[in-house]
């Protein structure tokens, strides 16, 4: 699995859940569990609007494919 498949694989978890996303996205190893892929939450582009947490993290396994959302801190 390479960075673009573990962005498929988490926009695929996040419109299954209807939660949206939008561009800048992030992508960084985890190991050898898989990736991180932190996706920007679209109101957070909009100046007048305060998000927090401004952003959306994905853990996405190598294994089996899967996707689970991760705490943001």
């Amino acid at each position: 699995m390479d960075s673009k498949e573990a962005i498929g694989v988490a926009s695929t978890f996040l419109d299954g859940r209807g939660i949206g996303y939008c561009e800048p996205i992030k992508v960084f190893p985890k190991g050898e569990e898989g990736f991180v892929v932190i996706l920007t939450v679209p109101e957070a582009l909009d100046p007048n609007v305060v998000v927090d947490p401004p952003e959306v993290r994905v853990l996405v396994s190598i294994i089996g494919r899967k996707a689970e959302l991760l705490p943001d801190m």
